[in-house]
């Protein structure tokens, strides 16, 4: 008799009769059975707990493999700072430990670090002495007063040595103008004087305290409050938040001719750098767009970002010559509404070396990011040496060298960093960080090396950029604007404000002339 099971009926029968245990043949196959069916129960059980914990397997690795993306992810965002991002560097006072600054303008790879005080070469901004001072208070030794032989002393006094104190006298000056008239004997008309051209009501406040609030405000970046304060307490003239928020608005009504002619220069510049920085206003994401040549700046203000808004602003469609340079960053609008304004394009390498250092810093530091970091750092250290040599362009074998190397960095790196096979948010298909940058830089080969080829073009972008801080500096004061309109007096004015500054203005007294009703627009070569 035999029976198939986990235990074989002739062994386990021979197994008892060794132990010298005598059972039927139904009694062993009865055993058998019970026995081969608890087995049977128990791999079962086994097998179903297999494939359960193969499941729970399956899905705990699901689970990591998506907990890693969102680590690297966070990891990426928490290591990003001024120098591998668009944030600002104000956001690296908020990281531990500071960061290295992005090395492309910098000689040995690193951050330069500089001596206290002034450098080599810098030319100082001290006050000079005038030879010829306002006063002089002559001291004289206190115990030396009320002595009989005072003045046979005072007569031989010498000068020891002298100390400047420079200080500002206030004095408040308010001033009526009258208007006589006069009857004239030959045809006995009325003639009378005219009131000059900013004396517009019975009571006003003057171009030079109009100027002090506007360059408070837009300069100074002071709330409107602390304005009225600071001129009650400095002057002793009592205004209040509404009077200073006239006197903003006016400047700007009267500087809004003039910024439309600063406009107007765009149209024969070679270069123009375009940029935009976002704003808040009354809890509403808004926009500041900026260009700027080397002799003018223009802001303005719109709700969109986008063609709407770099439309709105009035320079990008003044730039019809296609010979003109965009200098910008990679903002898809610029790019897109270059199908109505052709032009060129030159992409702002300090945008793409902050990208070159993210893939660095949280991307496994691959070795295209090594070598195009390299190469885009000497290539803008040869231009900057041959501009110092006075040359105007560089010799056909640096072209070739750094376009070779440039397509053999992009190539590889294309060939190496496939696209992986997941969508992004949108539904599309990912490229991936560092296969996208390449892209990019596959793409937009000109306008990335235009630099190098063109020696006008500069670098980076960084002149619109400065223009946008002091927009920054403030929304960090008053954390918001309160409204369309003193948004937009702002643009006016800073456009007025930047563009003194190139032109080596004292914008100050360019604010008292345009209170005064002066035409200022001879100061700017505009006539």
């Amino acid at each position: 008799m035999s029976e198939k099971g986990f235990i074989d009926f002739q062994n386990f029968e021979k197994a008892l009769q060794e132990k010298g245990v005598e059972l039927s043949s139904s009694e062993l196959s009865a055993i058998l059975e019970l026995i081969n069916l608890r087995f049977d129960e128990v791999i079962s059980k086994s097998e179903q707990q297999a494939e359960s914990f193969a499941r729970t397997i399956t899905e705990l690795n699901k689970t990591i493999a998506s907990l890693n993306d969102v680590i690297e992810t966070l990891k990426g965002k928490n290591n990003r700072n001024a120098s591998n991002s668009n944030k600002p560097s104000s956001w690296d006072h908020f990281s531990k430990p500071n960061p290295k600054p992005s090395s492309i303008n910098s000689g040995d790879g690193g951050s330069i670090k500089k001596s206290s005080g002034g450098q080599k070469d810098h030319s100082g901004t001290t006050m000079k002495v005038q030879d010829t001072p306002d006063r002089v208070e002559n001291l004289y030794p206190h115990k030396c007063f009320g002595c009989v032989r005072f003045a046979e002393c005072l007569a031989r006094a010498s000068e020891k040595t002298a100390r400047t104190v420079v200080d500002v006298e206030v004095r408040t000056i308010q001033t009526e103008y009258r208007q006589m008239s006069l009857c004239c004997p030959i045809d006995g008309t009325e003639q009378c004087g005219r009131f000059p051209a900013f004396a517009k009501s019975t009571f006003q406040y003057g171009p030079t305290d109009n100027a002090i609030v506007t360059e408070l405000s837009s300069d100074g970046s002071v709330g409107m409050h602390k304005i009225s304060t600071f001129m009650d307490d400095a002057f002793g003239i009592r205004m209040t938040d509404g009077t200073v928020s006239n006197i903003i608005g006016k400047c700007s009504d009267l500087s809004e001719s003039l910024v439309e002619r600063f406009k107007d220069t765009f149209a024969e510049v070679h270069i123009a750098h375009i940029d935009e920085t976002g704003c808040r206003i009354q809890k509403k994401n808004g926009w500041l767009h900026i260009a700027a040549s080397r002799r003018f700046s223009v802001f303005g203000f719109h709700k969109n970002r986008g063609d709407k808004g770099i439309k709105a602003l009035g320079v990008y469609d003044r730039m019809k010559d296609p010979s003109q340079v965009a200098v910008t960053d990679f903002w898809g609008s610029y790019l897109k509404i270059d199908a109505q304004y052709p032009k060129k394009h030159a992409f702002c390498g300090a945008h793409l070396d902050r990208e070159i250092q993210n893939l660095i810093d949280n991307f496994g530091n691959p070795a295209c990011a090594r070598k195009m970091k390299k190469l885009m750092k000497s290539a803008y250290v040869e231009v900057q040496e041959l501009k110092g040599k006075g040359m105007t362009e560089a010799p056909q074998s640096l072209l070739d060298e750094v376009s070779e190397k440039y397509d053999k960095i992009v190539t590889a790196a294309l060939n190496r960093h496939k696209p992986p096979k997941k969508t992004n948010k949108r539904g599309r298909p990912g490229k991936g960080t560092i296969r996208a940058l390449f892209e990019r830089f596959r793409d937009y080969k000109e306008g990335v090396l235009m630099f190098l080829h063109d020696f006008e073009v500069p670098f980076s972008n960084n002149q619109a950029e400065r223009a946008a801080r002091g927009m920054k500096t403030k929304l960090k004061v008053s954390g918001c604007f309160r409204s369309e309109e003193g948004a937009k007096a702002f643009c006016n004015i800073k456009s007025l404000m930047d563009t003194c500054r190139k032109h080596g203005l004292n914008h100050f007294e360019v604010l008292q002339d345009l209170f005064s009703g002066k035409n200022i627009s001879g100061q700017f070569c505009l006539q």
